[in-house]
């Protein structure tokens, strides 16, 4: 798997194994096709040939073999163990290595950032969860091995290989605690698989047969039943299943579908299928979720770049995930009462996204959190930006009893709280500690309460001994905040139309905006239109210093040169005019910023607010 991080175990019976899935034939596969009859739908209808997933090596004609799906690299793994928790994993698009997210449900709940599990994955992961708690992730490595790490006792495992030729994604389900059982698509096409269990152990591989042209997908209703479903060659979904001690032979499920489809299941005698259909949204079926058996396919939309992936994370729900063509992954949940949701993302973005207020450590003892945040909270703010200390503030966190207080009011309001700092850069490693110092923080009185976020306020500081050594130390902070915390992180920056003007253009030459992209989760433009600069340029007659357009152009080139989300910040207020204000929000809203807030909110007029209130979508 690359550079996992255990030492290699021994890969007794590989070379055995790897001929085994190279050299088998194809013969039919046990049992016949049913021949279930097409769908309704156009974009997801079944091929005529029953045989498309049992035919032997002397029927598989040429076109079906081209047909066969190379493995999937950018498809989710979604997994919980209960609770309404949701767990996605996949593979980080620029370094190959396992990236994970969770969702932890409540009033003020955001997905976390990505943490990153390492690895170098060459599919996409499969992930099982037996118990709460427990975790077990696959993947396929750069040996084409299938590679596995578990989460247990609240820490992650080294990686271990399970050997294999996999020339597929792998898929795994879990019946009961302590058992996993894992699939692949091996080099012949045939599906494989192996189990694990406590009292014994990972079994050998064994084939179960037939004709994949995709990876597998996995589910399990109960101790001692499996269902495994895989695309034939005639671009059908097909079913097997485990029951009773033995293996049944393959049933066509119809339809016409891209890639891997997937599959979960709410209790016993229970399955949802999901696939993704020849027009690229999703498509759906389920077995006896509505009292009967199979139901016909329906269309639940979107426009998938990927195949889906679903999971069960409480009692009687379902949630299946997407990738969406901006690289976002997408979830639908259907609830216990049948109903399903729109189309939400899993963005730790969402933290900063809608109207924002700052109070920074200045103003700790001007303001009372009982007095500001109702009024907050009337005006829709979504997210207080806090200020928790400066690279010259005399502790890691300035004033901790108003910090609490202000984590305590917030969240009783709903509001999320992102806790924010000021570095200079003078001291890299005092700037990285007191940045994480907001990551671990919990709240004494009252107890348990923490951050939702951070942001890095990189302000230019007037005196910069080296321009291209503190743009690198913008860079190598960010890089290891992201590195010690999964709380979604904002990078605060001078607003790059300013940048652009800047009288010495070699100053921002080497600005970071790509480890930027990929390390936050958004980017927050300081558009100060009121500041000397800006202001008084708009005043000599130029259009792009002024409110309007100065907002436009930071929201534009912050998008542009990061990719992220974009919290545009006007002000500053208390020099700011309602007209300006208007101005801002107008132009925020135009170019599609995710939030905007205005700095900060002692100065925020009380006039501002109804166009201020905009923000939110």
């Amino acid at each position: 798997m690359g550079t996992p991080n255990t030492t290699w175990p021994k890969r007794a019976g590989l070379s055995g194994i790897a001929t085994l899935l190279a050299g088998l034939a194809f013969p039919p596969a046990a049992g016949a096709a049913d021949g279930t009859p097409a769908h309704n739908s156009s974009q997801i209808t079944r091929s005529s040939s029953t045989a498309a997933i049992s035919a032997g090596a002397t029927g598989a004609s040429a076109a079906a073999a081209a047909a066969v799906a190379q493995p999937a690299l950018t498809g989710p793994a979604a997994g919980s163990w209960g609770g309404g928790r949701l767990d996605l994993f996949y593979r980080n698009s620029r370094d190959g290595r396992l990236a994970h997210q969770w969702y932890l449900p409540g009033p003020l709940a955001t997905w976390t950032a990505a943490e990153s599990l390492g690895g170098t994955l060459t599919s996409q992961p499969a992930v099982a969860s037996w118990a709460a708690g427990r975790y077990d992730v696959f993947a396929r490595g750069t040996d084409n091995a299938v590679w596995h790490r578990w989460f247990s006792g609240g820490k992650w495992s080294g990686w271990e290989s399970l050997g294999g030729v996999a020339s597929s994604s792998p898929a795994a389900a879990a019946w009961g605690v302590g058992r996993l059982d894992l699939f692949i698509r091996g080099t012949d096409n045939r599906l494989y698989t192996r189990h694990y269990a406590t009292s014994t152990g990972w079994s050998g591989w064994g084939s179960l047969g037939g004709a994949l042209t995709s990876g597998p997908a996995a589910a399990s209703w109960g101790s001692g039943r499996l269902d495994v479903f895989a695309r034939g060659t005639d671009n059908a979904v097909w079913h097997k299943w485990f029951s009773g001690g033995k293996w049944s032979g393959w049933q066509s499920l119809g339809g016409r579908i891209i890639g891997e489809p997937a599959a979960a299941s709410t209790g016993t005698g229970k399955l949802d299928l999901f696939a993704r259909g020849t027009n690229n949204a999703l498509f759906t079926r389920n077995y006896s979720v509505t009292g009967v058996g199979w139901s016909t396919w329906t269309t639940l939309g979107g426009t998938l770049t990927s195949s889906p992936s679903a999971t069960v994370p409480a009692a009687g729900v379902t949630t299946a995930f997407v990738r969406g063509a901006n690289g976002l992954y997408y979830y639908r949940q259907r609830s216990a009462a049948q109903v399903w949701s729109g189309w939400q993302a899993a963005d730790a973005a969402l933290a900063f996204k809608g109207l924002g207020a700052w109070v920074d450590t200045l103003d700790y003892s001007a303001l009372s959190p009982a007095t500001a945040v109702p009024v907050l909270k009337a005006h829709g703010v979504r997210t207080l930006y806090l200020g928790t200390a400066r690279y010259d503030s005399a502790t890691d966190i300035l004033y901790p009893t108003g910090v609490d207080a202000w984590l305590a009011a917030a969240h009783a309001a709903g509001i999320r709280v992102a806790g924010w700092y000021v570095p200079d850069y003078a001291d890299l490693t005092r700037d990285v500690r007191r940045t994480l110092a907001i990551a671990t923080y919990v709240s004494v009185s009252p107890a348990g309460q923490r951050f939702d976020a951070i942001g890095i306020d990189s302000e230019y500081p007037l005196n910069v001994p080296s321009p291209s050594g503190w743009n690198q130390a913008v860079a190598t902070h960010l890089a290891q905040v992201r590195t010690g915390t999964a709380l979604p992180v904002v990078a605060i920056v001078l607003p790059p139309v300013l940048m652009r003007g800047w009288p010495d253009p070699s100053r921002w030459a080497t600005f970071p905006w790509s480890a930027i992209g990929a390390n936050a989760n958004a980017v927050a433009p300081e558009s100060y239109w009121t500041s000397y600069t800006a202001a008084n340029r708009c005043a000599a007659g130029d259009p792009q210093y002024c409110a309007y357009q100065y907002t436009r152009g930071n929201v534009l080139l912050s998008r542009q040169y990061t990719g992220l989300a974009v919290h545009v910040i006007g002000g500053v207020g208390d020099t700011a005019t309602v007209t300006q204000v208007a101005d801002y929000v107008r132009a925020a809203r135009e170019t599609a910023a995710a939030g905007g807030s205005l700095y900060d909110y002692r100065t925020t007029q009380p006039g501002f607010w109804p166009y201020l209130e905009q923000l939110n979508p």
